[in-house]
């Protein structure tokens, strides 16, 4: 576990000046190198002492430990603020001087400025004090520019460090979740906290200020409103004040829904982490269907949330639009019929003062209680993740090396109805000791290793153990690195030991034939390996952690009988020799070698003792021991295709996209136009006012006051059906575009070629479907909408100014020629900063995930800390290059601002010294003010937008891969296969355009109801069969059967006809019966038939709800071998004239491997049987046995002539043991005699 690094020493925003932090003047050579390259991970900065995870994770933590001990309901929201409270003060303290005097300053300065223009002229001397006027408009603007990008700059670090603080906090919780909670939670759930929770509670900080800064704004705007204007002018304010509690209302139930949606994103991604996780097996299976139907409810489910969701979202900050103008409406309808005539100080000071309060009280308090309600959703799935059950380690420590283990009982689930798992254990390992554990498929060998490492509930009995620990899991866990890595695993490197453990784990081999040897990338979960290879790694990192007791569960399932042995002797009684080793087995003929044996069933030990002890019991386990006491083990519709069915239309009209643009259009007309009519009213009753200016005879006639007042009441009414009209429209088309992206994408990557998979982490591809389609379905519709509007509004005003003053256009096409190249200069470097920021966010979702899915070793190895670290790496890289975007994001913001000013200045200007008339003056400048905030908050949202369409690019990438080959419309037969040959005609496979040939030039026929066993080394080829016969990889050469070319046929009609018992078993969350039969084919009674064939049946029936009982994610409530014993249920639901079984006993126990051998020859007599093998003896009364070596078939015959011809597989017999060996040589030669005759 490796994370790049800065190569840079220090951050330059270190040594920077103080007027270089105000003005980012400390990111210009970042955007000078923005402009002759692309950006890459070279060239992010390293992280601020302040930003640093580990850091900010420990403050947390403590905070979070005090909140519990101090209080019965600890709070996260109080944690923040103790931890944040200086950050959240500086945040508070510059948001109240812009918000309470900034702002309140300039309106006030334009309504003495009006003044002078209201009907009666100002001495010669008041021309003097318009210059100071405007002067303070233009001194104020700036002043607002520097202190809203600090205050903005301090908000946004301050969200960056909450969510950096509370991530780390998840992912430590994480690794102390116990077992029975993170079955029930689901990794889904923990990487929806780490991205949609985090991104609710990031989106807060931005508007909390509003909170408590927008009373006291009321108040202050609300007395220079009636001492400026009178008590008219408060009429639009109680208009305002009765539309915040609906506001409040609808805000309230946005957070309701926010809740329910976020439970349906759990549930999505909880199921699309386990289909990523399980593609291959969901591939053979054909259950692309099962899951699009299954996950295309759920979205559904979800999107009708999101989708009212929006609207009122949506609708909320729609409010703004026509908010504003009617309270002014009102306000001026008021003034009017109390016998007033509207003038230019009356209506320019309502504007800019109602402007700024409907920013506050329309959009900003709403925003925050809307943002705060959410947040507070998302604080409390928090507090609840915080105190779920954490695992409790009961162990004792002793002195003595070893594990003491008196009158234990235990269990894995807290509910009292529950069967315990352990009952009455007394288990002793001395020191260097070798105790073996054995016992049937769910008897509770492995919860016996869990119990010893404290994973498991002791609820009676004492626990001792004495030493360092280090463990094996049963399923290998790797993750996403080197072979190097996977065994290191943070631990120093000691070469002499290194080499030693490679050595005994037999890995020198095949790490010669690894492209890079021990430097070669692993895909995660090791995808791309053997899984000898997986379980020989996963073996390798135990051993080489230095410990004093060993525990490993069973180790040698899934290896050949050489390796095994070999395993054995080095590993466990040679390399250990020393050491206290729990081995946990089913491979019986290493027992006569271990000191100690302890037989589990049904939870309890039923007897212990010597080898030969357990041989003279009279227990079936006994008598199997007497029977084979040298046995050796090997652990080694027709056109039907998934597809997504989308919702709608493949694409939306052109019709409907252009319509909803006009109606943006018409809105942004209106809303001007309805400002413009009412200058043209002020200007229309100065002239009337003033003598020596005429009013023409139109002007006279028709725009009478009362015929002003119905021209205004109607364009302020056409705005409000305008803009319902155009909320309602724009939310239907997002809602489409987001429900038609998602299911392009979900078909998309089911239907992917494997490849894919194999170069592509579950966390890469997850993120698509979190984060990314979070950010389709949330953040983008409202983005969109804020830009187009801001930009028609930017057009619209332009437009308007330049009729009245055109003078301003030079100003204003030099202020957009320089504003278009700080764009262009901003976006070179933006675009690469937000594009790695999403990519560096992959890798942390991928870690979470992989720490989830190992934590049992992770824990047992004591790697807290090195996981931990390795997480602080990666949020350190994500928030460094966040931060970096933040500040671009600033830097670009603070500049045009100021060069808006400079549009601001001019336009006043002219103003002053060309227009006499008041309702032109107060238009121009109240516009150009608008504009100057406008023009950054326009571009800069623009930029956004297309920063955060990177999601959309993600996505669109992903709906753009390679997809597997199924353009085949031949149709076999309806009976096809109905023999069931196979043959293989110089088949030639690998994995990727640049890796070996796995497998060279293979020729070989098996005839209908042939059983072929395939036999060889580890990563000799065997595994990679299967691939080849499901058509999941590309091949040259050809496959037929029944003379039928694969190739020429469809997928799902080759795959649905081929029945599979995959070497790890793949269950996914759902009941028993959905595990076996997704798509209801089968009644009851098969189902229970196909249980009892697999021995499950008692064990099912007494689940709560029998084959409705519900399955944890990944099947971790039921044991590895009952998960294959699934497996083994559902090809015998299938009954397909050809099987194939990989390793499909490797972990049940001889018994029950005697008892499923049986069922497997009775229930498939008459059909094709492929089995991979370790076992030589569940291969040797097979018609014919393959034995493969470095890809190619080296012999191929009936299993007694191979043995006669004395070659490789003769020596892979004699390999088992003198015993063994004869043994299965009269098996051989028994069966070959009854074949013959």
């Amino acid at each position: 576990m490796h994370t790049k690094e800065s190569k840079r020493e220090t951050h330059p925003q270190q040594n920077s000046n103080f007027l270089s932090k105000i003005f980012f003047c400390w990111t210009f050579p970042m955007f000078r190198k923005g402009l002759k390259k692309e950006l890459s991970d070279e060239d992010v900065y390293p992280i601020l002492a302040r930003h640093e995870s580990h850091k900010l994770a420990n403050q947390m933590e403590k905070e979070w430990l005090r909140q519990q001990k101090s209080s019965t309901k600890p709070s996260v929201w109080r944690a923040i603020w103790r931890i944040f409270k200086w950050d959240i003060l500086q945040f508070l303290a510059l948001s109240a001087l812009l918000s309470w005097f900034i702002r309140i300053i300039r309106p006030f300065a334009l309504g003495k400025l009006m003044g002078y223009y209201s009907f009666s002229n100002e001495a010669e001397s008041s021309e003097y004090n318009n210059v100071i006027y405007a002067a303070v408009i233009i001194i104020t603007t700036i002043a607002d520019n520097v202190c809203n990008n600090l205050c903005t700059d301090q908000c946004l670090q301050l969200a960056m460090r909450v969510k950096v603080a509370c991530s780390a906090l998840v992912y430590r919780k994480t690794l102390r979740l116990s077992n029975r909670v993170l079955g029930e939670i689901s990794i889904g759930h923990i990487v929806n906290l780490l991205s949609n929770d985090m991104a609710q509670l990031t989106n807060f900080w931005p508007s909390s200020d509003c909170v408590w800064c927008a009373p006291v704004q009321t108040a202050i705007i609300l007395y220079l409103i009636y001492s400026m204007c009178g008590p008219t002018a408060l009429v639009g304010v109680g208009f305002v004040l009765a539309l915040i509690p609906l506001q409040l209302i609808l805000s309230k139930k946005v957070a309701a829904l926010q809740l329910k949606s976020a439970v349906k994103t759990d549930e999505r991604i909880r199921h699309m982490n386990e289909i990523i996780s399980g593609i291959q097996v969901i591939k053979v299976y054909t259950w692309e269907q099962s899951f699009v139907k299954l996950v295309q409810l759920i979205r559904r489910q979800e999107m009708r949330m999101i989708k009212i969701l929006l609207y009122l979202e949506v609708w909320l900050s729609s409010f703004t639009y026509f908010v504003n103008r009617s309270a002014v409406f009102l306000c001026v309808l008021t003034y009017v019929l109390t016998g007033n005539s509207p003038n230019a100080q009356y209506v320019f000071v309502l504007f800019s003062f109602y402007l700024t309060l409907m920013g506050t009280l329309s959009w900003g308090l709403p925003a925050a209680v809307s943002d705060t309600l959410k947040a507070n959703v998302s604080i409390k799935r928090l507090e609840n993740f915080f105190n779920l059950e954490e695992t409790e380690n009961k162990t004792a420590s002793t002195t003595e090396t070893g594990i003491r283990i008196e009158n234990a009982t235990a269990k894995w689930s807290k509910n009292p109805q529950d069967n315990t798992t352990l009952q009455d254990i007394n288990f002793c390992v001395l020191p260097q000791q070798t105790v073996a554990i054995v016992g049937s498929v769910g008897s509770g060998k492995s919860s016996l290793l869990q119990l010893c490492l404290g994973e498991i509930s002791l609820l009676d009995g004492s626990v001792q153990i004495g030493g360092k620990i280090s463990y094996a899991n049963q399923e290998p866990w790797l993750f996403g690195g080197t072979v190097k890595d996977n065994i290191l695993f943070g631990q120093p490197m000691v070469h002499d030991r290194y080499d030693e453990v490679i050595r005994i784990c037999a890995l020198v081999d095949d790490l010669s034939h690894f492209p890079y040897g021990d430097n070669s990338i692993v895909g995660e979960r090791g995808i791309l390996l053997s899984g000898g290879q997986k379980a020989r790694i996963n073996l390798a990192r135990a051993l080489y952690r230095e410990a004093d007791i060993y525990l490993l569960d069973d180790p040698l399932s899934a290896v050949d009988a050489k390796v095994g042995k070999q395993i054995f002797n080095n590993c466990i009684n040679g390399y250990l020799k020393n050491k206290c080793t729990v081995l946990v087995t089913h491979q019986i003929q290493y027992l006569t070698l271990v000191d100690s044996i302890y037989l589990l069933s049904e939870g309890r030990i039923i007897s212990s003792g010597s080898y030969k002890d357990l041989q003279e019991s009279l227990t079936d386990f006994g008598r199997l021991l007497e029977n084979s006491h040298n046995e050796e083990h090997d652990g080694e519709n027709v056109e039907q295709k998934a597809e997504v069915q989308v919702c709608r239309k493949e694409n939306e009209s052109e019709e409907k996209r252009a319509s909803v643009f006009l109606l943006f259009a018409m809105t942004e007309s209106c809303a001007i136009g309805a400002d413009y009519f009412v200058t043209f009213w002020v200007n229309l009753e100065q002239k009337r006012a003033t003598p020596n200016i005429t009013v023409t005879a139109f002007e006279e006639l028709f725009f009478t006051r009362a015929n002003c007042v119905y021209f205004y009441s109607s364009i302020i009414g056409v705005l409000i059906i305008l803009t319902v009209t155009r909320t309602l429209s724009f939310v239907k088309i997002c809602v489409h575009a987001s429900v038609h992206l998602h299911d392009k994408l979900f078909a998309s990557v089911v239907n992917a070629c494997m490849d894919f998979f194999y170069r592509n982490s579950s966390g890469r591809v997850l993120n698509r479907f979190a984060r990314d389609i979070g950010s389709i379905d949330k953040q983008l519709p409202d983005l969109i909408l804020t830009t187009v509007q801001i930009l028609l509004s930017i057009c619209g005003s332009l437009i308007a100014i330049s009729v009245i003053s055109p003078l301003t256009l030079l100003p204003a096409l030099v202020v957009f020629v320089v504003m278009y190249y700080i764009r262009k200069i901003f976006l070179a470097s933006s675009l690469c900063l937000k594009r790695m920021e999403s990519t560096f966010n992959s890798p942390i979702y991928a870690h979470v995930s992989e720490s989830a899915k190992g934590l049992t070793t992770i824990r047992a190895l004591r790697a807290n800390q090195i996981v931990e670290k390795e997480f602080y790496n990666l949020q350190n890289l994500h928030s460094s290059v966040r931060y970096m975007n933040l500040s671009a994001n600033r830097a670009f913001a603070i500049w045009l601002d100021n060069f808006c000013v400079l549009y601001l200045l001019s336009a006043t200007v002219f103003a002053l010294t060309r227009e006499t008339l008041g309702g032109n003056i107060g238009f121009v400048i109240t516009r150009a003010v608008g504009l100057t905030g406008m023009f950054q908050w326009g571009i800069r949202m623009w930029s956004s937008l297309e920063n955060e369409m990177t999601s959309v690019e993600r996505v669109v990438e992903y709906t753009q891969i390679e997809q597997e080959n199924d353009d085949k419309k031949k149709v076999p037969s309806s009976l096809w296969p109905d023999a069931g040959k196979l043959e293989f005609r110089s088949v030639c496979m690998q994995y990727s355009a640049h890796s070996p040939y796995v497998l060279k030039k293979l020729n070989f026929v098996v005839k209908p109801r042939e059983k072929v066993g395939i036999v060889g080394r580890t990563g000799a080829g065997k595994s990679s069969l299967i691939p080849v016969l499901f058509r999941l990889v590309n091949f040259e050469g050809h496959v037929l059967i029944d003379d039928v070319d694969t190739k020429d046929i469809a997928l799902s009609t080759l795959r649905s006809n081929i029945s599979i018992i995959p070497q790890d078993p793949v269950i996914f969350a759902g009941s028993v019966r959905k595990n076996l039969d997704p798509f209801d084919l089968y009644d009851d009674n098969k189902i229970w038939n196909v249980l009892e064939e697999v021995q499950l049946k008692d064990f099912v029936r007494n689940l709560p709800s029998g084959m409705f009982s519900q399955l944890s994610e990944g099947g971790s409530n039921f044991s590895v071998g009952q998960k294959q014993l699934i497996c083994l249920a559902r090809a015998l639901l299938k009954k397909n004239k050809i099987l194939i079984l990989d390793e499909a006993t490797a972990n049940v126990d001889p018994q029950t491997d005697e008892l499923l051998q049986k069922t497997i020859r009775k229930n498939f007599e008459d059909c094709t049987v492929l089995t991979i093998a370790h076992r030589l003896h569940t291969i040797m009364d097979s018609d014919k046995v393959i034995v493969m070596d470095g890809g190619i078939i080296v012999e191929f015959d009936h299993p007694n002539v191979l043995l006669n011809n004395k070659g490789v597989f003769y020596n892979l017999v004699m390999e088992t043991g003198k015993s063994m060996g004869k043994k299965l040589l009269e098996i051989a030669q028994k069966n070959y005699h009854i074949k013959e005759h």
